[in-house]
């Protein structure tokens, strides 16, 4: 029964630990890492060397991010070159062509978003002939999180994946609705 206990009270401390400070962080795919538009998830091209980016954006009070752990999987694509990881002192697990579609990406420091409000994680190129799709969805044994630069785990969405002559895949990313509201009609929610 003491254990039992001292196993619940450890729990009820860690779990402050896990809410994160970056409820709006998304990742997405683009084809297009530079300013003034990150925001490029559809290429037309279907043949040579396509280098396709792994960025990430809505950053709240938490800033940046050091680590990020998701799924990466490709349908039409051909052979896959290293990839370029953009986080400082970044230790991998698993890639894009991991058997379990596991990929945990770990820097050692926190890095900031750039004047676009992005984070580049990675550039991943592929020698592509013909139409294909990235989708970024949860691995296997983590899920789809993201560590930030309060060192607080943050579960994220995919805002956009990638589209290669073809339409990207829709990302997981709700829009929040909003409603117009008085004040009057706020109130009577509570009464």
């Amino acid at each position: 029964m003491k254990r039992a206990l001292i196993v619940l009270v450890v729990l009820a401390m860690a779990v402050p630990a896990f809410a994160g400070q970056n409820p709006d962080a998304r990742v997405f795919v683009t084809f297009a890492m530079d300013c003034p538009d990150p925001y490029v998830h559809y290429t037309a091209a279907t043949s040579g060397l396509v280098n396709c980016y792994m960025l990430v954006d809505g950053f709240g009070d938490g800033g940046g991010m050091s680590t990020i752990s998701l799924q990466w999987t490709t349908t039409g694509f051909g052979m896959a070159f290293a990839a370029t990881y953009y986080l400082p002192g970044a230790q991998v697990i698993g890639g894009p062509d991991h058997v379990d579609g596991l990929w945990v990406i770990a820097g050692d420091e926190c890095v900031y978003p750039n004047a676009c409000g992005v984070v580049a994680v990675l550039n991943q190129p592929y020698f592509v002939s013909g139409a294909g799709t990235i989708v970024l969805s949860p691995n296997d044994t983590e899920g789809l999180l993201l560590v930030d630069c309060n060192v607080d785990v943050d579960e994220i969405c995919v805002l956009a994946n990638g589209g290669l002559g073809m339409e990207a895949p829709e990302g997981s990313c709700e829009a929040s609705p909003v409603e117009d509201a008085t004040w009057g009609s706020i109130k009577s929610l509570y009464r």
